[in-house]
């Protein structure tokens, strides 16, 4: 039987729990957009991965833009506004370059809404919290 790199294919109990995650991101997304007292919607996956693995499962960056592409079409081309950061400091394990290129790629060939703001960044997370921390807090005020 043939080993699956966990690095390079999601693993079931990957899979699982990013089918959750994106279940709950559709719900959440619903329930703001309808609440109507939200005025920005952030979204930080400071840890993205590399966006789509090698057995061709999607990953969590992915899987949020599906949502909010989802979100945008289901009700009639209307979305919050919303800050969404991808962040990978480590390198591809599936090409030459980052993780976080490979969610770009992906991204750049996406339509997404444009009142929603996609920023990349190649980032230890001990730097970019703070950062993401900072924005939540200055735009919230």
């Amino acid at each position: 039987m043939k080993s699956v790199n966990p690095k390079t294919s999601l693993l079931e109990h990957s899979e699982a729990k990013i089918e959750l995650y994106g279940s709950y991101l559709s719900v959440y997304l619903n329930i703001l957009h309808r609440a109507g007292f939200a005025k920005r919607i952030f979204v930080f996956d400071l840890f993205c991965g590399e966006g789509i693995y090698e057995n061709d499962a999607k990953g969590s960056p992915i899987i949020a833009l599906d949502c909010i592409r989802n979100h945008y079409y289901s009700n009639k081309n209307s979305i919050p506004n919303m800050t969404v950061w991808f962040n990978d400091i480590g390198k591809s394990e599936l090409e030459d370059g980052y993780k976080v290129d490979r969610v770009k790629r992906i991204r750049d060939s996406l339509t997404i809404p444009s009142n929603v703001d996609v920023r990349l960044f190649k980032k230890d997370y001990r730097e970019i919290f703070p950062e993401a921390i900072e924005l939540v807090t200055h735009l919230t005020q």
